[in-house]
Parts: C-alpha cells; sequence; structure tokens
C-alpha cells in the first residue's frame, strides 16, 4: 500500500481543482475533497493502485456530480416558478455576473443528467481532456464518449435553453 501523505502532496490540487470546479462551493467541494481520498484509500486496502490521479479525479467527479444532484433536488423541492421569477433582477447583469450565474445553471443541468453523460461532459469540456483520456479514465470506448457528451450537450441545451449556446458541441477525433 502507498503513504496516503505522498499520495495527497501529489494530487491534491487535481482533486481540489475537480471538486470546486464542479461545485462552486467551497464547503461541499472540501467534503467531497476529502470523501475522494478516503474512498481511494478504501479501494487502495483493496488492491494496487496504479493511476492514482486517474483514480483520485474519477472518483471526486462522482462525488461532486453525486452532490449536485442533490442539491439540485432539495432546491427544486425549495423553489417554486415564482419565487425564481421574483428572484431576477430587472437591470442587465454585468458579464461576470452572467458567467457566474451560467455556471450555476450548467451545474444544476449536469445535476439532471444520468450520472455517466455529466461526468463524461465534464471531464471533456471543463477538465479539458481529450476523447482518449476520457475513455481511459472512464474504462469505455472513445466512440461511447463521444456519445455520452454529445447526449449530455442536447440535455443541457434542453435545460439551458439558449444560454447554453446556439450551435451543438461536437467532438472532434482523438
Amino acid at each position: 500500500m502507498s503513504d496516503l501523505t505522498a499520495i495527497i502532496t501529489a494530487h491534491s490540487e487535481a482533486v481540489w481543482r475537480t471538486a470546486y470546479r464542479l461545485l462552486g462551493h467551497h464547503e461541499d467541494a472540501l467534503d467531497c475533497y476529502q470523501e475522494t481520498f478516503l474512498a481511494a484509500w478504501q479501494l487502495a486496502s483493496k488492491g494496487e493502485i496504479r493511476h492514482w490521479r486517474t483514480l483520485l479525479v474519477r472518483i471526486a467527479t462522482r462525488r461532486a456530480i453525486d452532490r449536485l444532484r442533490q442539491r439540485y433536488q432539495r432546491d427544486k423541492a425549495l423553489d417554486s416558478p415564482e419565487q425564481l421569477l421574483q428572484g431576477r433582477p430587472v437591470e442587465e447583469p454585468d458579464v461576470r455576473v452572467q458567467g457566474e450565474e451560467l455556471q450555476e445553471q450548467v451545474r444544476r443541468g449536469l445535476g439532471t443528467l444520468p450520472a455517466e453523460q455529466a461526468e463524461a461532459f465534464w471531464l471533456r469540456h471543463l477538465e479539458q481532456l481529450d476523447v482518449g483520456e476520457v475513455a481511459e479514465l472512464m474504462n469505455i470506448e472513445p466512440g461511447h464518449v463521444r456519445v455520452l457528451v454529445h447526449r449530455a450537450a442536447l440535455g443541457l441545451r434542453v435545460l439551458l435553453g439558449p444560454s447554453f449556446g446556439p450551435a451543438p458541441i461536437s467532438e472532434e477525433s482523438p
């Protein structure tokens, strides 16, 4: 079994970046970060881990998507359409605020997608991994990654409407 301190030192930045970028909330990201290392350490007790970074990023992504799903379900139960409409500002928000709103909408949208689609989309477009890397990380074929990302983009476009962009997201060959 490997030294946990060395593993955390070597991969903490990648795990934190994944959790925080996906969740956008410090406390949730911290919980996800800790859960990720705990889960990976438990897996290591059952067998050798050859690619720690790959395993840790995948666990962090899955845990964060699960938290997004929980957040979406909780918020959905609390928010009525009237509350959402009344909460919108009348004046045009600046570009930074619009970007933050879009990020939150994407997070919510990812929380509504099937986990595999959300994970593939996140890894491909937000972690900016190429199709081959995502395929290896998820242990699936590159063609399946393209299908998952495409379906996720379509699902997000339906949920987010025109704020998600006018044209479909295309996948290039690896």
